[in-house]
């Protein structure tokens, strides 16, 4: 944010005329950005000089002399008026940027818990979860929030889409029109329109009620569509129990109708114990947010995963778009793990970190995840990869690890190794290389600890032989509009015989490397789409 605009914001809090959208913004510039904290406490303590230098007038003037005229008392009252307002939102303020400090405390130490503790919660709202949203939405009923987050309460959703991520381990993906209320950390009622509703293996349960029923999962993933004449529910992955209303919404009583994975059911809204049977995926459900990251890319984008739908090991298949699983073992299917772990509240390339995830690989971790199917390489086309990558120093040596990125062909055993189509990233005294036609390359800057950089892989293809480009930006550079003329380092000719038809990663001895948005594509634009602030 530029120094004006948060002056304007100052200004407006000051006054007590800001609105709730910017006091949500000023919120989380706070948060995230040191020098605005330092503007803003000089800010505050010139007000609180002000503030005291009013008062001191104000006694002066009334000890010395009783008001002459009714004007010069309103004048007075006036001024104290002013005076207290400003005290309250000194007072007020002050609280927040405690607040925000407190919170940014807990944040650096890892922990996982909520801005506010549902136990012990304000009068004012109750707060559940966090929200996600795409850039477009727009909303006839905003979100009921509370200190950024989410709350209790109903929200209509008129376009776009958008993600309730609940505190319990449940995740409610909104599509436009939709209509919903948030009555608890583990239950809300759908009042029309589209939701998909993904319950993690960490949650509890949860449970979905419409006007005329309710639906409570065994641990699955399902749509629900209420219409004006019928509500379809469609069940992907487990199992759920529709209850209707018959006996009421808190009885134990009334129809049941128990739908697996793999079947659909639509129920009469006038009769919610009448159903028929209707084809699984007739109607089409947003499951996700990212799927608006393959519709921006008009068809171009082949796979995607911003590690947004897991908890945990990374190998259950939940997130992402364009594979065949989760990712799995690498190699001999030995070593360490990955983890999905909370990224921190920062802005990366335009991208708002804020409440989502990233896989965190360990020290000789090595881990693949298959696409659904091979990547074609034609001649004259290209394929295009991008990540965002950033290495953590070793706690117990100076060293700092390497880490590679390879496009393997599916064959057996160690045949992907031996036959990897390229592979790029970081060595282990910190250069970017590309590894292709058994050559590395790399280039003669390093990239510092600590630091996210986004790197970004073309792949092309001529005459059954590849060309691999790498282009590193670092977290202060504008990402290009357009495929750039000049490359930060160029790899060997390579053969295009076996298509590529995995991603593996993999990590050096010596450090922790943090990986995210991983984008594979058949254009430039494909797997940039994100970091385009401002383009159409």
């Amino acid at each position: 944010m530029s120094p004006e605009g948060l002056s304007e914001l100052i200004d407006s809090l000051v006054a007590g005329e800001i609105s709730s959208d910017d006091h949500d913004i000023l919120q989380q510039t706070l948060k995230e950005d040191s020098s605005a904290r330092d503007a803003f406490r000089e800010r505050m303590d010139l007000e609180v000089g002000i503030q005291t230098w009013a008062s001191a007038e104000v006694q002066a003037s009334s000890s010395a002399a009783a008001p002459t005229n009714r004007s010069q008392h309103t004048d007075d009252g006036s001024s104290s008026t002013r005076t207290m307002l400003l005290g309250f939102a000194v007072a007020a303020t002050i609280a927040m940027i405690v607040g925000i400090r407190l919170s940014t405390l807990s944040n650096d130490r890892g922990q996982e818990k909520s801005l506010l503790d549902p136990g012990r919660v304000s009068d004012r709202a109750q707060v559940v979860g966090v929200i996600r949203q795409q850039d477009d939405c727009e909303w006839k009923i905003r979100p009921v929030s509370h200190a950024g987050r989410l709350a209790l309460g109903k929200l209509s959703l008129s376009k776009g889409v958008a993600e309730l991520r609940f505190d319990s381990g449940t995740n409610v993906t909104l599509d436009a029109p939709c209509e919903i209320d948030v009555t608890s950390p583990d239950t809300a009622q759908l009042l029309a329109g589209n939701v998909f509703v993904d319950v993690t293996e960490l949650s509890n349960g949860f449970t979905l009620s419409t006007p005329e029923s309710r639906i409570i999962d065994e641990g699955t993933q399902y749509g629900v569509a209420v219409g004006d004449e019928s509500t379809e529910v469609h069940v992907f992955d487990g199992r759920v129990v529709w209850v209707s209303a018959t006996a009421g919404m808190d009885s134990q009583g009334g129809f049941q109708e128990r739908i697996e994975a793999g079947e659909a059911r639509s129920f009469l809204r006038s009769t919610p114990s009448k159903f028929k049977l209707v084809t699984l995926g007739k109607l089409q459900f947003v499951r996700r947010i990212e799927q608006r990251i393959r519709d921006s890319a008009k068809g171009s984008l082949i796979a995607y995963d911003g590690f947004e739908n897991l908890v945990g090991l990374v190998r259950r298949g939940r997130s992402g778009l364009g594979w065949s699983g989760g990712w799995q073992a690498g190699g001999r299917g030995r070593g360490p793990s990955a983890d999905v772990v909370n990224s921190p509240h920062d802005v990366i390339f335009g991208l708002d970190r804020s409440g989502r995830r990233h896989m965190s690989l360990a020290e000789g971790c090595d881990v693949r995840r298959m696409l659904e199917s091979p990547m074609v390489l034609t001649s004259g086309n290209g394929v295009f990869l991008s990540i965002l990558l950033s290495r953590q120093r070793s706690r117990t040596t100076n060293e700092i690890g390497s880490l590679q990125v390879t496009l393997e062909p599916d064959l057996p055993g160690r045949g992907r190794r031996r036959h990897q189509i390229v592979s790029f990233g970081v060595t282990t005294d910190g250069f970017p290389f590309i590894n292709s036609g058994n050559i590395i390359t790399r280039t003669a800057s390093r990239i510092a600890s600590d630091r996210t950089c986004l790197y970004v892989l073309k792949l092309a293809i001529s005459n059954r032989s590849t060309f691999p480009s790498l282009r590193v930006y670092q977290p202060d550079e504008a990402v290009d509009h357009v495929e750039p003329s000049s490359w930060t380092v160029s790899g060997q000719a390579g053969s295009a015989e076996h298509p590529p038809a995995s991603i593996r990663v993999l990590t050096g001895e010596n450090s922790t490397w943090h990986v995210d948005e991983l984008n594979v594509g058949n254009t430039w634009r494909s797997v940039t789409t994100q970091y385009q602030v401002g383009m159409n």
